[in-house]
């Protein structure tokens, strides 16, 4: 909701009440609370010029026909308060709000009347006249503000400067690294973790910051104990990582060896001669380490083609490949071409891991596997094989085959059985929308037959009052609306009451505001308008102990000629009428009216006849 435009005097009404109907929400442009001035006086002001009602020498001095004189503040409360009519307090005669005028004499001898500076008590020594003593305060250098940066503190003047600067909780400070900003309360956390903050390696002590120190530690510390390259071959050692050149360079010969061994497994296993004749064909006679390395992993990838049972010579690898071995260097002939069923294409097709247990200690990893190199890969698995020849168990391929159909066909069983699961899914998903919907309708039932059998007293619990009071302070959520009541079960005004928990215009950040609104009802075609009567707002003490209670209320009384209190033209009447500083927040915290986290506000709507 939009808030309301800062106040203009020519939007008053002769009453001095704040018209809604000139494009506010609506509320009284002065305090109703504020009484005489409670000033030490040089000399002493006369009796005559005291308040009948606060006692305190007259603000804005207003004069009854029968001649006493009041604060204009004291004397509107005093009649819109009382039961009609209303009567002066001083001699109970009837007197109507429309009777008073202003005591001009009286105020301008009260503005002249010397008096101390409020702040007396902090050392401020000034007197000045009443009239020069406002502008005094908004200047007076041991005048106590709070801080603006709301931290909870109340300085001197003369010390916010300070405060604000170098102490104050909630002040702006800049991270030297990131450069965000933060308020103070929370700079020392973001420091503790920080991305862009210096922090050193636990390892090697060197600094670098903390949003890259995982990369660091893992693959470029110079401390860091990792395994030698040839671990999945033999080598079992474990180095840090600065050392390992050193390791490579030194175990060279015992590196050989193992790679030999490894090479000799993967010859026997695919049946072929590494002293023929022929091998002087061989382009792995002239490779260096690097290209070896390649062609071996090009080998590791096809071996899945060979364990599906595919044509060692369709094979890419063994016909042009980075490893091109001739024909006859194959002890085994092998038909030039395979068939596979559909379930062998496919698994083909989408198996990237070689067929062995993951328990089966023989276990080869898929091509893209982190655990060593693909040229160990080559010679784990070449070794499983080797065993497996040797041991009369070639026919292995076609079994696996088979395996792997049923596997397949089990898969697709399963995917089917996942769609339907799926679906049911879906199907129960809809059914609670469904159940979702008519609860909140049940819901908004309920709350429609509440709000019309209270007969026009409405009493609204704001939950989670702390959570919406910070809300407010952040400008996300600047104001709650009640749910809508009625006066009467059967044809009553519907209304619902506005709470604003950190106040608007002038009001902000120091009072809670508090707002009627009408609303379009059932029997609006039958009632008066615009509405007439009173409407009593309140916020509840709720003190364990019933005689220690102090409700704060304040009394409305309807003027017909502002837009809030006629027949409203939409759902809800944009037009407020009620309190801008209805109660300072000060007065809230800590104190009985919040309990459980819980503000408890009570409209009364009174209808006129």
């Amino acid at each position: 909701m939009a808030e309301p435009p800062s106040m203009d005097p020519s939007m008053m009404n002769p009453s001095g009440v704040y018209d809604s109907s000139s494009g506010s929400d609506g509320s009284y442009p002065f305090d109703t609370k504020v009484e005489g001035y409670d000033f030490e006086f040089e000399p002493p002001a006369d009796s005559r010029y005291e308040c009948a009602i606060c006692l305190f020498v007259l603000r804005e001095p207003r004069q009854t026909p029968c001649g006493h004189r009041f604060c204009k503040n004291c004397i509107l409360r005093w009649i819109r308060g009382s039961h009609q009519p209303a009567r002066c307090p001083v001699d109970n005669e009837e007197i109507l709000e429309s009777d008073l005028f202003p005591d001009n004499f009286a105020r301008r001898e009260i503005q002249n009347f010397n008096a101390r500076c409020p702040n007396s008590k902090q050392g401020c020594d000034v007197i000045t006249t009443v009239k020069e003593l406002p502008a005094h305060q908004n200047e007076c250098p041991l005048a106590l503000v709070p801080c603006p940066n709301r931290c909870s503190n109340v300085l001197l003047r003369r010390d916010l400067e300070e405060h604000v600067k170098s102490a104050c909780d909630r002040r702006s400070v800049q991270c030297p690294d990131c450069s965000n900003d933060f308020i103070a309360l929370e700079f020392e956390t973001h420091v503790q973790s920080c991305p862009k903050g210096q922090v050193k390696c636990q390892l090697c002590e060197e600094e670098v910051t903390r949003e890259v120190l995982p990369t660091h530690e893992e693959d470029l510390c110079p401390q860091k104990i990792i395994t030698c390259t040839f671990g999945v071959l033999g080598c079992n050692i474990k180095i840090e990582r600065c050392t390992m050149e050193d390791h490579l360079r030194d175990s060279m010969s015992d590196h050989m060896v193992m790679l030999c061994q490894g090479l000799t497994r993967i010859f026997h296993f695919l049946n072929m001669d590494p002293l023929s004749r022929d091998m002087t064909t061989f382009p792995s006679r002239n490779l260096s380490p690097t290209e070896m390395s390649g062609a071996m992993t090009s080998m590791a990838h096809h071996l899945t083609s060979v364990e599906a049972g595919l044509s060692l010579r369709s094979s890419p690898v063994l016909q042009g490949g980075p490893l091109s071995f001739p024909s006859h260097m194959l002890k085994t002939p092998v038909p030039a071409s395979t068939s596979l069923d559909s379930s062998s294409r496919r698994l083909h097709g989408q198996s990237s891991q070689l067929r062995r247990s993951p328990s089966d200690p023989k276990y080869l990893m898929s091509g893209a596997t982190s655990t060593g190199t693909l040229e160990a890969q080559v010679l784990n698995y070449a070794s499983g094989a080797l065993s497996d020849a040797e041991g009369g168990n070639m026919s292995g391929h076609s079994l696996r085959m088979d395996s792997s159909s049923k596997s397949s066909y089990s898969t697709m069983h399963d995917e089917q059985k996942l769609v339907l699961h799926e679906q049911r899914l879906l199907e129960l998903q809809a059914k609670v929308d469904s159940y979702k919907l008519k609860m909140r309708a049940q819901e908004q039932q309920l709350n429609e037959m509440e709000g019309r059998i209270c007969n026009g007293e409405f009493f609204w619990k704001i939950r989670n009052y702390s959570k919406y009071q910070r809300e407010a302070e952040k400008g996300e959520t600047t104001a709650l609306h009640s749910l809508p009541f009625y006066t009467s079960p059967s044809g009553g005004y519907k209304l619902c009451v506005r709470a604003n928990l950190n106040g608007v215009d002038s009001a902000r950040g120091s009072h809670l505001s508090l707002f009627i609104h009408f609303m379009q009802g059932e029997y609006d075609d039958v009632l008066e308008w615009p509405f007439g009567g009173r409407i009593i707002l309140s916020v509840m003490d709720q003190n364990d102990c019933c005689e220690l209670r102090n409700h704060v209320a304040e009394t409305l009384a309807a003027k017909p000629n502002l837009a809030a209190f006629q027949r409203p033209t939409t759902p809800r009447n944009h037009k407020g009428f009620g309190y801008m500083e209805f109660l300072p927040l000060s007065a809230l915290k800590n104190s009985s009216y919040i309990k459980n986290d819980t503000l408890i506000i009570k409209a009364h709507v009174l209808p006129s006849g």
